[in-house]
């Protein structure tokens, strides 16, 4: 009775102790994602809201609806996402965050975001 006892307490704790590893594992990411984004934002040599200028030239009527600083294809680009007034499609625009250049404009559908129409500088 007592071995019983003690081997549904044992398990117990270790539920326990899963599920508080878990949290701090979660807290860990997010203080990883806030630092990635603090070092990719250093390595900027054009300001968001200059990029924001050249992205909106290529989605002039859209409304912005999330923007970012991320890595990709190994280069650090500001990306912006633009619903637009009369349709339901989004616009994604990329603008090299070195150069200030447009280099990827991506139009995704409602009906099918994993295609959609690239323009690459």
């Amino acid at each position: 009775m007592k071995s019983r006892i003690l081997f549904k307490s044992l398990l117990t704790l270790t539920a326990l102790a899963g599920i508080g590893l878990t949290g701090v594992r979660a807290v860990d990411k997010e203080d990883g994602e806030d630092k990635d984004q603090s070092r990719l934002e250093s390595l900027a040599k054009v300001s968001k809201a200059e990029a924001e200028k050249a992205a909106r030239a290529k989605a002039p009527n859209g409304k912005l609806i999330d923007s970012e600083i991320e890595e990709e294809d190994e280069k650090v680009v500001w990306s912006f996402e633009f619903s637009g007034p009369d349709s339901k499609d989004k616009t994604e625009v990329k603008v090299d965050a070195v150069t200030g250049k447009v280099v990827k404009i991506e139009v995704e559908s409602p009906d099918d975001e994993t295609d959609g129409t690239e323009e690459n500088d």
